[in-house]
């Protein structure tokens, strides 16, 4: 029985240890060769996500959010390594088999801190921006992961307990039958 738990606890610790690396990349975003920044958010739910990104990227913005076939706009969003001026921020989730992808670009009048050639410099605090939003969804998945593991592990302890117990029990019955029938 301790062999069950140790190969538990073993595979439960490589499991915890390994961990997906959070990029940004830029890609096309569609025919027009806008320029979008796309980060994958692992372990995470889409309704979790997308909550938070509404929150995240609306904190101190001066314009409404609004939604249109799956594409989020916030107007006039405001985020000083960014840009020292309000601008109109898109974004996109898809729920994936391993997490969610957050698809992000701005409107045409923002792009000129956006190079032509990735990582130029210029781009770097919308990068950092989508990159600590990731981490933190996924810091936040990972925690949740380890509590839902944490109490799967406190039931299978007790289990083991319990199994104990009648171990025990059913050694002292043998005991009392083997001196009353001595």
């Amino acid at each position: 029985m301790n062999q069950i738990i140790f190969t538990l606890l073993s595979f439960f610790s490589v499991s915890v240890l390994a961990q997906n690396q959070i990029s940004v990349d830029l890609a096309e975003q569609d025919k027009n060769k806008k320029l979008a920044f796309v980060v994958e958010i692992h372990q995470a739910t889409l309704k979790n996500v997308e909550s938070d990104w509404l929150k995240y990227v609306g904190y101190e913005s001066k314009g409404k959010a609004t939604e249109v076939d799956g594409v989020y706009l916030q107007k006039r969003a405001v985020h000083k390594n960014i840009s020292s001026k309000p601008f109109n921020i898109f974004s996109k989730l898809l729920e994936t088999t391993e997490g969610v992808r957050l698809t992000v670009w701005l409107d045409n009048k923002n792009t000129a801190f956006i190079s032509k050639y990735p990582r130029s410099g210029l781009d770097y605090g919308l990068q950092k921006f989508l990159r600590d939003f990731a981490v933190m969804k996924y810091r936040q998945a990972v925690q949740t992961e380890l509590i839902t593991e944490q109490n799967k592990q406190i039931e299978l302890e007790d289990e083991l307990a319990g199994f104990i117990r009648e171990e025990e029990r059913a050694v002292m019955t043998i005991s009392d039958n083997e001196r009353s029938t001595v």
